[in-house]
């Protein structure tokens, strides 16, 4: 199985020099401290919006260059799914090259038992895909297991976290790709308004609401409480994240929004982003 990029060219660049002037850019602007990170949780709007805040975070792993595999959760925008899809063998393109999918970690740790395995699931979903360019550009040789996770693990969130658990001696990091608040008319959230003063309530009191939640490793309260207070769109992910890496120092690297990225757009409509990692004590 072979996919192709659905949003080159909208979300990010589709042509490798482009790719690569952002993504140099942004490491030539920044210096940024390196951690022992097992896992992040990454936002995936357009990079105009929100590729900085996660490209800054993954900078901040020590070594990724030596990784092996990224097991990504993504969020899931396109279907209602009842159960994980993975993405269990071939590869996916990236403008720098592919990257291919881990079929023998699969193998090793008998994914396809517990994962809808399906090719066509994986369409038109960007949230997987625009984190691979990053991933590529980091690290050229590493592999991928991508699988779309739906608020309905929550039923059984702690069977998948075991699963996932049992992979503490692999060499791999953990992705989990979300957005969080998605605000104002375009969304049909404004119970604040859509002044200065409903995105200052999302920055100071919602998001940091959701953010703690995280941070205190309350990994089965995450997927409810976001679907209470449309907290994020990869909530699904975020839990099994969380619970997989609850024994690590979880810290809120990056932080934005769309309205403080491009003021002129104003406050009628905005999304929020965070980028945050699991670092070993």
């Amino acid at each position: 199985m072979y996919r192709k990029p659905h949003t080159a060219g909208s979300f990010y660049p589709a042509d490798a020099d482009s790719v690569k002037k952002f993504i140099e850019t942004v490491i030539r602007n920044n210096d940024i401290e390196k951690k022992k990170i097992k896992g992040v949780i990454l936002p995936h709007a357009g990079w105009t919006f929100s590729g900085e805040t996660a490209l800054k975070t993954l900078l901040r792993i020590q070594s990724i260059q030596d990784i092996d595999t990224f097991i990504i959760f993504g969020a899931v925008h396109t279907m209602y799914l009842s159960r994980p899809v993975l993405f269990d063998k071939g590869a996916w393109e990236t403008p720098l090259g592919d990257m291919k999918v881990d079929e023998n970690l699969i193998a090793k740790y008998n994914l396809d038992d517990y994962f809808d395995c399906s090719f066509e699931k994986h369409k038109g979903e960007h949230s997987i895909e625009v984190q691979l360019p990053f991933l590529k550009h980091l690290n050229n040789e590493a592999k991928i297991v991508p699988i779309s996770i739906p608020n309905s693990i929550n039923k059984k969130l702690d069977k998948y976290v075991n699963i996932f658990k049992s992979m503490k001696e692999e060499n791999i990091i953990f992705i989990s790709s979300t957005d969080l608040t998605h605000y104002g008319f375009r969304f049909g959230y404004t119970p604040k308004g859509t002044d200065q003063n409903a995105l200052r309530w999302v920055k100071q009191e919602k998001d940091p609401g959701f953010i703690n939640l995280i941070k205190n490793k309350k990994y089965k309260e995450i997927i409810n409480y976001s679907s209470e207070h449309n907290s994020a769109c990869g909530a699904g992910g975020v839990a099994l994240i969380t619970g997989i890496l609850r024994n690590k120092k979880i810290n809120l690297e990056e932080y934005t929004t769309s309205a403080d990225e491009y003021p002129n757009s104003g406050t009628d409509s905005f999304v929020t982003y965070a980028g945050i990692s699991f670092e070993e004590k």
